[in-house]
C-alpha cells in the first residue's frame, strides 16, 4: 500500500547529499576546488536512489579524491539543513582520519587543486554551509541548518 501520493512526494522533495571529511594526522582537513563557482567544499555527492548515506559517501571520495575508505573507520558528525533558491537539502556530514590511497583530484573538469586547511585557516572562499558545518563539529555541535528564517 502505497503512504503518499506521487503529489505529496513532489511537494515535500528534499535532496540528500552525503558529504565525506577527511581529517589528516595534523587534523587538517581536505577540501577542493570547484572549478564551477571558485569555492572549496569537501568531497560530496548526491545519494543515488536505494543508497545508504555511509555507502553514498565512500563512493564519492572515492570518486573525487581516489580514496578508499572503510565503513568501521567513518562516523557520523554532523547533519546539515540547508534551504536556497535551488531547493531544500539534507547533509549527512561523515569524518575519517584513515583511509588507503593518496587523494588527488579524479575529476579535473569539476575540480581544480586539493588544499588541506586547519579549521583555524579556512579558506575565504570555502562554501558558506561547509564552513558553518565544519565550525559546528568544532563546537561539537550535531545539527546545522543555514538558510532558514525564524518567525517572529
Amino acid at each position: 500500500m502505497e503512504i503518499y501520493s506521487r503529489k505529496e512526494t513532489e511537494l515535500y522533495k528534499i535532496t540528500p547529499i552525503v558529504y565525506m571529511i577527511l581529517r589528516d594526522q595534523e587534523s587538517r582537513i581536505l577540501l577542493l576546488g570547484r572549478r564551477r563557482t571558485g569555492k572549496y567544499s569537501i568531497p560530496a555527492g548526491h545519494m543515488e536512489e536505494g543508497e545508504e548515506s555511509v555507502a553514498a559517501a565512500l563512493r564519492e571520495v572515492k570518486e573525487e579524491v581516489g580514496v578508499r575508505v572503510d565503513t568501521l573507520n567513518t562516523r557520523l558528525v554532523n547533519i546539515g539543513n540547508f534551504k536556497d533558491p535551488d531547493g531544500q537539502r539534507i547533509g549527512y556530514f561523515y569524518e575519517t582520519k584513515i583511509w588507503t590511497g593518496k587523494p588527488k583530484v579524479m575529476e579535473p573538469d569539476i575540480h581544480s587543486n586539493i588544499l588541506w586547511a586547519p579549521i583555524d585557516s579556512l579558506p575565504e572562499n570555502l562554501s558558506p554551509n561547509v564552513r558553518q558545518v565544519l565550525l559546528n563539529i568544532e563546537k561539537g555541535q550535531f545539527y546545522t541548518k543555514n538558510g532558514w528564517h525564524t518567525r517572529s
